[in-house]
């Protein structure tokens, strides 16, 4: 591949190893809840994970679909890449990311320090949660 989009297709391949890296430990390590990645998760007293769901749920009400939302140290290093890659190619900061998942287990990626990972339901309105978390 010769072309100006080079650097920005290695790099995307690059993240989705990494994502592909995390899966296949998170599969390994699901039996175990020690070393998950998790730092916190929604309902368990983190006000800003809470005020994310009810803030989705307010704007798309009960068709958000919205399932786990948690904190995860595991994403960091694909945020740091994605993050990268924006400002390389000129896309601008990263905001949020899609990941779809084998078996309809999709999840949303939202840049921070450790990123936040939303798990979607199968018959989510992807687009319509992207399009709220990007105002």
């Amino acid at each position: 591949i010769n072309s100006d989009i080079q650097p920005i297709i290695m790099a995307a391949l690059a993240a989705k190893d990494e994502l592909d890296d995390i899966s296949s430990s998170e599969n390994s390590d699901s039996d175990s809840d020690s070393g998950s990645g998790r730092s916190t998760e929604a309902g368990s007293g983190n006000a800003q994970l809470d005020d994310l769901r009810l803030f989705l749920e307010g704007e798309l009400g009960a068709q958000a679909g919205v399932g786990a939302i948690y904190r995860e140290e595991k994403m960091v290093a694909v945020n740091e890449r994605l993050n990268k890659l924006g400002a390389s190619s000129g896309f601008g900061a990263f905001k949020v990311g899609y990941i779809g998942r084998e078996q309809g287990k999709s999840s949303l990626l939202i840049p921070g320090t450790p990123p936040t990972v939303l798990e979607i339901k199968a018959d989510s309105p992807v687009e319509e949660i992207l399009k709220v978390l990007r105002q």
